[in-house]
C-alpha cells in the first residue's frame, strides 16, 4: 500500500492477504494433503505440510494454502447443545453452527445455555450475564485452516506457519504398524484400530525390512486391522517399526496470487469492495474482497462476502482493466463488460453477480479515467480514445470516440497513460508513447471538444493528477527527461493552476516557464538553489516582467536588480494555428480568392503577442506597448476587442498562426475575421 502524506513523506507498506484470494478448489480426490505440527496449532505454530502428489516448487515460498476437513465424523468434537451438561475442562471442544469453539471460561452452573455459538472470532457467552448456566466459548475454527507456505523442502513437502487456527482434522495421529506382509502380491499392513476408510490415502514411514511399503498410497481391501496398498510390490520380510498417516483432505486450495501463479494486473474498488484480475494462472479471473473488509477474501455465500468469477463469453481475452462507475466495468482485448447484480446498477453479491458484454471496441492495458458519468479509455491500437456510458434508452453501456475529430494526434503513437483533471477546466491529459502530451478539453455537456498538443520541451514518460493542498485545483504531475547542459535528467515537476489575476496589474503570479522554480519573499537579486538548470540560459520573470535572460552558474542567477517575485526556468513558445479560414464563407463564395482585411481578436488577461498569414507575411503585434504604459514596469493586462490589420494577398484558402513568444498570458476568446472576397 503506497500512502503519501506530504510532498517528500511517502510510504510503502506491503498488504498481507492471508485471508485470501485463493485459487478454486482442489477437484482431484488423488491428490490430497496434511499437515504435520509438533509445537500445537495455534497461530504462529512451525508445521510441515505434506502431499502425496508433486504438486510444490520454490516458488509457492511466501503464499498461502487453504485446506478444508473432510473426516468431520472422526474428531474428537461433540456438538453443542442448550442445557447439557458439560464437562468443566478448559479447552473442551464444541461444534455449533459448523464452527468448531472451546470453552475459555466456565461460567455459572453445571450445563451450557441457550444461546448457540455462532461468532467467528474471539469469545461469546451462551447465555446473558446473571442466568443460572453459561459457558464462554473462544473461537478456533470452521473446518478449515490456512498456511504460510515458506520453505520447500521437495516437491512434496514445505515448511509453513499455521496463520489460522489449525483444526486437528488436518493433522492426523499416526498409526503403529505391527506387520507388513504378501496379500496375492499386494502389501498389506496390519495396524489394529487405524480407522482409515476404503479408498483413502496413507503416508507410510519407519517400516524396516519390508521398505518397499514406504511412501504414499491409496488403500484397498481394508478391514478394522489391517489394509493393502494398492499397486505394491512384494514386501521383503518385515523386521519392525513403521507408522502410517492418513491424508486429511483433498480439498485444499492455494493462493490466487503467488509467484506460482503470477499477481493481479488490474485493480479497483467499486462498492466497498477491493477488486482484483487478471493473473497468469487466470487472466480472466477476477476477486471481490468482502463487502468494507479489503483483506478479506475467504470464501463464502451471504451477500457481504467475497465474490470470485471467471469471464466465460464466445470471446474470451485477458482482462486488462477495471474501474467503478454505477457499475463494474471490465475492459479486456477484445471488448468491455459491465458487472452487477440482477439487473444493471444492482449491487454485487457471491450468489447474483453477472458479467455481461457491454461494448466491442477493445481495450488497451491504459487505465481509464472517470469524467463525470463517462469512464474514458484507450482502444486496443492505442490511437482512439472512447467514452463509456450508460444509455438507458439502449439499456446497456455505449462507447463513443472521443478522437473522432482529431485522428491525426494518435496516428504516429499510441496513447499510453490517461489523467482527468476536472478543476478547472476539465481537461483530459494523455501520454503518447513519443513522450508527447495531448489535452483534450471536455466538456461533453457543453459539445465542448478541444484537442491541443503540449510541448514541454522534454520527452515526458509519465503523468497523473494530484488535487492541490488546499484542494481547489487538480495539479498535472509529470516525471520529464531533459537534457540539461549535455547531460540527461529527470525531474518531477507540475503543471500551474492557470493564471487568473484579480486585477490588471496583479502579476505575481505570471510566470510563464518550464521546469521553474519560483522566489517569493524580500526583494532580492541573487538567487540560488538552481542546480536543476546548471549552464542553462534560463528565462526569467521578476515582478511580472520580462528579466534578460541568464546563464545559470554554480546553481545561481544575478538579476539586474531586486525583486519579490521571480520565476526561473526554460522558456517556450505558444503557436495556435486556425483551420483555413474558408469553412466559414457562405457557400457561394466557398473556394473564391479570398483575402483577410482586418481580425477582430477578444482577449483576457493578455500582454504581447504576435499574428501571422502564413511564414511568408511579416507578424503583427497583438497588444503592442501603449505610449501610455509605465517604462519602468511591464505593461498592464489587457482585457477586451482588439483590431489587428494584416498584410495580406488573395489566396483560396488561409490560416491564421497566432504566437506568444514571450513567458507572458495570451489568452484569446474569439476571433472574428473581416474577408474580402473575389468576384472574379
Amino acid at each position: 500500500m503506497l500512502t503519501r502524506t506530504g510532498h517528500a513523506a511517502w510510504t510503502l507498506t506491503p498488504v498481507p492477504l492471508h485471508k485470501g484470494p485463493f485459487a478454486a478448489m482442489n477437484s482431484d480426490d488423488a491428490q490430497r494433503m496434511m499437515v504435520q505440527s509438533s509445537a500445537g496449532y495455534q497461530p504462529g505454530a512451525t508445521l510441515t505440510v505434506r502431499s502425496n502428489a508433486p504438486v510444490f516448487t520454490s516458488a509457492h515460498e511466501g503464499s498461502y494454502l487453504r485446506l478444508q476437513e473432510i473426516y468431520l465424523a472422526d474428531q474428537n468434537v461433540s456438538p453443542w447443545s442448550p442445557a447439557e451438561g458439560v464437562t468443566a475442562v478448559l479447552g473442551t471442544q464444541v461444534s455449533s453452527n459448523g464452527h468448531v469453539y472451546s470453552l475459555a471460561d466456565t461460567g455459572s452452573g453445571t450445563q451450557t445455555g441457550t444461546v448457540a455459538p455462532s461468532h467467528t472470532e474471539g469469545d461469546a457467552w451462551d447465555n446473558p450475564a446473571g442466568a443460572t448456566h453459561r459457558k464462554k466459548w473462544r473461537y478456533l475454527h470452521s473446518r478449515w485452516a490456512v498456511v504460510k507456505l515458506n520453505t520447500l523442502i521437495d516437491a512434496k513437502t514445505m515448511l509453513a506457519t499455521a496463520i489460522t487456527y489449525l483444526s486437528n482434522g488436518l493433522a492426523p495421529a499416526a498409526k503403529t504398524i505391527t506387520n507388513v506382509s504378501n496379500a496375492g502380491g499386494l502389501c498389506r499392513i496390519t495396524a489394529p484400530g487405524h480407522g482409515f476408510d476404503e479408498g483413502d490415502y496413507v503416508s507410510i514411514t519407519g517400516v524396516g525390512g519390508a521398505a518397499q511399503a514406504n511412501g504414499d498410497w491409496k488403500i484397498i481391501g481394508v478391514t478394522a486391522t489391517s489394509f493393502d496398498l494398492a499397486n505394491s510390490n512384494l514386501p521383503s520380510p518385515f523386521t519392525a517399526g513403521g507408522i502410517a498417516k492418513r491424508y486429511a483432505t483433498w480439498l485444499w486450495s492455494e493462493s490466487a496470487f503467488s509467484p506460482a501463479r503470477g499477481y493481479p494486473s488490474a485493480v479497483a474498488l467499486h462498492e466497498q469492495r477491493l477488486v482484483f484480475a487478471n493473473t497468469t494462472a487466470q487472466p480472466f479471473g477476477l476477486w471481490a474482497s468482502a463487502s468494507a473488509d479489503f483483506t478479506n477474501f475467504l470464501p463464502g455465500t451471504r451477500d457481504d462476502e467475497t465474490i470470485s468469477y471467471n469471464i466465460a463469453a464466445n470471446q474470451a481475452d485477458p482482462i486488462r482493466w477495471l474501474t467503478s462507475a454505477s457499475d463494474l466495468l471490465i475492459g479486456t482485448l477484445s471488448q468491455e463488460f459491465a458487472a452487477f447484480g440482477g439487473g444493471l446498477g444492482d449491487p454485487m453479491t457471491p450468489s447474483n453477480t453477472r458479467i455481461v458484454p457491454q461494448s466491442g471496441e477493445g481495450s488497451s492495458g491504459v487505465q481509464p479515467v472517470k469524467a463525470g458519468v463517462e469512464t474514458i479509455y484507450v482502444n486496443r491500437a492505442g490511437r482512439k480514445l472512447f467514452a463509456l456510458a450508460n444509455q438507458a434508452d439502449v439499456g446497456a453501456y455505449v462507447s463513443t470516440d472521443v478522437t473522432e475529430l482529431a485522428e491525426h494526434l494518435t496516428r504516429s503513437d499510441p496513447v499510453t497513460r490517461l489523467a482527468w483533471a476536472k478543476n478547472p477546466l476539465s481537461v483530459l491529459w494523455a501520454l503518447r508513447g513519443d513522450g508527447r502530451v495531448l489535452a483534450l478539453t471536455y466538456r461533453p455537456d457543453q459539445q465542448v471538444y478541444a484537442w491541443t498538443k503540449q510541448d514541454f520541451g522534454g520527452k515526458v514518460e509519465s503523468i497523473a493528477v494530484v488535487p492541490s493542498l488546499d484542494g481547489a485545483t487538480d495539479d498535472l504531475w509529470l516525471i520529464v527527461r531533459r537534457t540539461i547542459a549535455g547531460q540527461t535528467r529527470r525531474y518531477i515537476e507540475i503543471l500551474a493552476p492557470p493564471f487568473e489575476p484579480v486585477h490588471a496589474t496583479d502579476k505575481s503570479r505570471m510566470g510563464f516557464v518550464d521546469c521553474a522554480l519560483k522566489y517569493e519573499g524580500p526583494p532580492a537579486s541573487a538567487l540560488s538553489g538552481l542546480h536543476h538548470l546548471e549552464g542553462v540560459n534560463a528565462t526569467i520573470v521578476a515582478d511580472g516582467a520580462l528579466h534578460p535572460s541568464r546563464v545559470v552558474t554554480n546553481g545561481a542567477v544575478t538579476l539586474v536588480s531586486p525583486a519579490q517575485t521571480v520565476y526561473v526556468g526554460l522558456g517556450f513558445e505558444s503557436i495556435v494555428k486556425t483551420l483555413p479560414l474558408d469553412a466559414v464563407l457562405p457557400v457561394p463564395a466557398a473556394g473564391r480568392q479570398s483575402r483577410i482585411l482586418k481580425l477582430t481578436m477578444r482577449v483576457h488577461n493578455s500582454i504581447g503577442g504576435e499574428i501571422s498569414i502564413d511564414a511568408s507575411s511579416p507578424p503583427e503585434q497583438i497588444l503592442p506597448r501603449e505610449v501610455s504604459d509605465p517604462v519602468e514596469t511591464s505593461p498592464p493586462l489587457r482585457s477586451g476587442l482588439v483590431d489587428v490589420t494584416l498584410a495580406s494577398g488573395f489566396a483560396e484558402s488561409a490560416c491564421i498562426t497566432i504566437r506568444q513568444r514571450d513567458p507572458m498570458p495570451l489568452d484569446i476568446l474569439s476571433i472574428a475575421p473581416v474577408i474580402s472576397t473575389a468576384t472574379n
